[in-house]
């Protein structure tokens, strides 16, 4: 089957954006970027919304300028190969090959409130963006706890949180909520 014959159409749940006719393939593969912490790969960068196709900004990185994460062309970001993500990553308009396949997040997640933003000091209003989901007081987002594996949908801890270099994962709230009480994928029930 032709790529270019099913751009438009979901297929087993994955929306498919075609650029061509070759699935395109993150190079290199398992490429990281050159953050601080665990160093974040393109699956990261793609299910947070960290880019766009065209190499810009997604609407998940840095919210509301809030986190101190700089700009996402910043250099320092260069990771594995010295390449950075816009080189990279298929989702970003990296990578070698034109289809993409978009990551399927289909989770529920805390959205702000009024009552969220009110209840903090004037510092930290600026990290809570009413009507938008929940980030934890770094910026990172219920989609990151997932592609990072930072948690497990049954409310535990996941194999790619590193207690010994962060801490521990409780401590990362933001409106008073961990990624326990606000991510699905973490194991939160909605309430």
């Amino acid at each position: 089957m032709n790529l270019r014959n099913i751009a438009s159409s979901v297929v087993a749940g994955i929306s498919l954006v075609s650029k061509g006719n070759a699935l395109c393939v993150d190079d290199p593969e398992g490429w990281r970027d050159g953050a601080s912490g665990p160093g974040y790969d393109c699956a990261t960068y793609a299910l947070g919304q960290w880019c766009t196709m065209d190499g810009g900004a997604g609407v998940g990185w840095n919210p509301n300028n809030a986190f101190g994460w700089g700009k996402i062309s910043w250099n320092g970001f260069k990771g594995t190969d010295n390449k950075k993500f816009d080189e990279a990553c298929c989702a970003c308009g990296g990578g070698v090959g034109e289809g993409y396949i978009e990551p399927v997040y289909n989770h529920t997640d805390y959205v702000f409130t009024q009552a969220d933003r009110n209840a903090v000091g004037k510092k930290r209003k600026k990290k809570i963006l009413v009507g938008e989901a929940w980030v934890d007081r770094y910026g990172y987002s219920c989609r990151v706890y997932k592609s990072m594996n930072f948690c497990n949908a049954d409310g535990t801890q996941g194999d790619g949180w590193d207690s010994g270099a962060w801490g521990n994962i409780r401590s990362y709230k933001n409106a008073g909520r961990s990624c326990f009480e606000a991510c699905e994928v973490c194991g939160w029930d909605g309430e």
